[in-house]
C-alpha cells in the first residue's frame, strides 16, 4: 500500500519512504506523536525510541504514542517490550478504529517475530472489525496485504 510519501513493502510488511520531499514536509509539521513514527520510518530507530520515551514521560502514555513506540521497538527486534506497549494501547482503545489499529500492530509484531499463524489471526481480527464497522479503508487494505503475505508464507512452509 502506498500513501503520499510512504509505502508498505508487501513482502516484509515494513514501511518505506518513497518521496523524501513529502516526507520532509510532513516531518516539519508533525506532532510529537507522529514524529516518533516518522523517525522510525526513516530508520532513525535510537532517536525515535528516545524521543518516544520522552514524549511518554512528559505527556503520558497516549494510545498513538504507545503504538508508534511499539513499532520502533519491533524494528529494533525488542518484541517483549513492544508487546507491553501494544497491550497498554489496546487497553486504551476507545473506538473501533483504535482497536483495529492496535490489533494490526500486534499482528505486525507477531509477523516479525516469525509467528506467522498468530499474526494471521490478528490481521484477520483487525480486518473483520474494520469491515463490520465500516472503519478505515486504508487500514483494511493494509490488513488485507498482511493477510495475503501470511497466507503465502504458510502455504510455502507447508510445501517444504
Amino acid at each position: 500500500m502506498q500513501t503520499s510519501f510512504w509505502t508498505t513493502d508487501p513482502d516484509t510488511l515494513c514501511d518505506e519512504i518513497v518521496d523524501r520531499a513529502q516526507y520532509n514536509a510532513a516531518f516539519a509539521i508533525a506532532s510529537d506523536e507522529d514524529l516518533i513514527w516518522l523517525l522510525g520510518l526513516d530508520k532513525r530507530l535510537d532517536e525515535a525510541e528516545a524521543f518516544g520515551r520522552d514524549v511518554i514521560a512528559h505527556s503520558g502514555p497516549r494510545f498513538q504514542t504507545l503504538l508508534h513506540l511499539a513499532r520502533v521497538l519491533i524494528l529494533k527486534q525488542a518484541y517483549v517490550e513492544a508487546a507491553n506497549f501494544q497491550a497498554r494501547a489496546l487497553l486504551q482503545a476507545r473506538t473501533v478504529d483504535e482497536q483495529t489499529t492496535a490489533l494490526h500492530s500486534i499482528g505486525l509484531r507477531l509477523f516479525h517475530e516469525g509467528q506467522i499463524a498468530d499474526a494471521l489471526v490478528s490481521f484477520e481480527e483487525s480486518r473483520a472489525l474494520i469491515l463490520e464497522s465500516a472503519g478505515s479503508t486504508s487500514l483494511a487494505e493494509l490488513s488485507t496485504l498482511a493477510i495475503n503475505r501470511c497466507q503465502q508464507l504458510i502455504v510455502a512452509s507447508n510445501q517444504s
